[in-house]
């Protein structure tokens, strides 16, 4: 039977509340999926990798990215999986996930239609090894994703830390994944990550919100719960976040499915009209929040600016404004803001 359009609103709505799709289970076993090949083997669930059996090296070569203006470096990586066979994938790209990005099953529903033009089984692997990133936190953002929630992003916090995963994805997969966060700018973070089996990830890359953290009532950032983090601020979920963000953009609503509905552009069959709406209002709704957020502080080097800047079709969509800060003996190298 197909379903209702109330069933799916319902789905919808769950899977926006539910956001990141995380728990702290996620953050325990490092693994390996296959992506893109028939539906059975997507079906099937992650192979568990041997955090001690790791190790990685540099491929003596860098890529540049779609969109980015400047090279990243790769590396091979060899793993030991837990029926003892060993895999090596090559030129391999670092992406650090700190949510949703963490999960095998969203990432087998990102890249669900992707497709390789290799017959080297390896390119449709992708590797998520566990590690714990120092002095920042993961806090809600200050705006809204294309699919209902109020998502989340990294703010530089010193004494903090959260548990956070290293994707090793090829160029065509990191391409993939960059076109799924259109509000996030690529940055080379300067605080190492450390691997559970002691490996350390330098500057690894990281997807970085140009839309600021949002603040609470109190001017507080607010933490994920969903996410393993050592931080005293408040934890708040994805769905009272949504609540206090529809109390300051439409203080008259009080139902939050319809609220949702209202911007979520994830939405089968709409027209473009209905999304160039959905848009708008999504827009509306996030420059608001800004009078709510604080800056993005984190310090690192710009690889690729988001993607939205050149991707809204939505005439009254507000620009965000994005600036750089060179390294000098009393500024911070590259500390992302917002004007």
């Amino acid at each position: 039977m197909p379903e209702s359009k109330q069933d799916m609103l319902t789905r919808y709505f769950n899977r926006a509340v539910e956001y990141p799709n995380v728990n702290n289970d996620n953050f325990k076993q490092s693994f390996i999926i296959a992506v893109g090949k028939d539906e059975a083997e997507k079906a099937d669930p992650a192979i568990i990798v041997d955090d001690n059996n790791f190790s990685f090296q540099s491929s003596n070569h860098s890529i540049r990215l779609a969109g980015a203006t400047k090279d990243v470096d790769t590396y091979d990586v060899t793993i030991k999986k837990e029926d003892g066979e060993s895999a090596t994938l090559h030129d391999r790209v670092i992406l650090v996930g700190f949510g949703s990005n963490s999960a095998p099953e969203i990432l087998k529903t990102k890249f669900n239609d992707f497709i390789t033009d290799t017959e080297n089984p390896e390119d449709n692997q992708i590797v998520v090894m566990q590690g714990n990133l120092q002095s920042h936190v993961v806090v809600a953002a200050a705006f809204y994703s294309d699919i209902g929630p109020v998502p989340a992003t990294l703010h530089r916090k010193e004494g903090d830390s959260a548990s956070v995963t290293i994707g090793f994805y090829t160029q065509e997969q990191a391409e993939k994944m960059t076109g799924t966060e259109q509000s996030y700018a690529g940055v080379e973070i300067d605080t190492d990550i450390i691997l559970k089996g002691g490996a350390k990830i330098k500057n690894p890359l990281a997807y970085v919100s140009v839309w600021g953290a949002l603040t609470n009532k109190d001017g507080e950032l607010m933490a994920n719960p969903s996410i393993p983090q050592q931080t005293d601020l408040p934890r708040v979920s994805t769905k009272e976040v949504i609540e206090y963000a529809m109390s300051i953009t439409d203080s008259k609503m009080n139902d939050i499915k319809p609220y949702i509905e209202a911007h979520s552009m994830g939405l089968p069959g709409l027209g473009s009209t209905e999304i160039t709406e959905k848009e708008e209002t999504r827009y509306i709704r996030t420059d608001k929040l800004r009078q709510h957020a604080t800056p993005c502080n984190v310090i690192g080097t710009l690889v690729f600016p988001p993607s939205i800047y050149n991707d809204t079709p939505s005439a009254n969509a507000p620009e965000p404004t994005f600036r750089t800060e060179t390294k000098s003996n009393i500024s911070r190298e590259n500390l992302l803001d917002l004007e």
